[in-house]
C-alpha cells in the first residue's frame, strides 16, 4: 500500500525482529523506507542500567546496519518507557530520540 501511494515510512525495529525477519527488514530498506532503532530486546529503558542500555542499543544498531547498510540515527523507546537517564544516554550516543 505504501509503495502504491508513493509513501515512505520510518520503521522502528528491534534486533529480535531483525533476527526473525531479516528479509522483511532488507525489503523495507530497499524500498526506500527508513529502518531505525527500537532496541534489541524490546526493553523498558526507564530505570535500566546505563551499560545495559548502551549494549542493547548497540546490538540492535549492528543488526540494522548489517541488513540495511545504514546505521540508525533515531531511537524509539519501547512502550514509550523512558527516564532522564535513558534520554541522556541515548542522546549522548548520537541518537535523536522519538517518543
Amino acid at each position: 500500500m505504501l509503495s502504491e501511494n508513493g509513501v515512505k515510512a520510518t520503521f522502528f525495529v528491534t534486533g529480535e525482529f531483525c533476527d526473525a525477519h531479516a528479509d522483511a527488514v532488507r525489503k523495507m530498506s530497499s524500498a526506500g523506507h527508513s529502518v531505525q532503532n527500537g532496541s534489541d530486546k524490546n526493553i523498558h529503558a526507564a530505570g535500566m542500567n546505563v551499560n545495559d542500555l548502551i549494549s542493547d542499543t548497540n546490538e540492535a544498531a549492528k543488526k540494522i546496519k548489517t541488513l540495511t547498510g545504514k546505521a540508525p540515527e533515531f531511537y524509539r523507546t519501547s512502550y514509550g518507557d523512558y527516564d532522564d537517564m535513558a534520554l541522556t544516554t541515548l542522546e549522548g550516543m548520537g541518537y535523536r530520540v522519538m517518543l
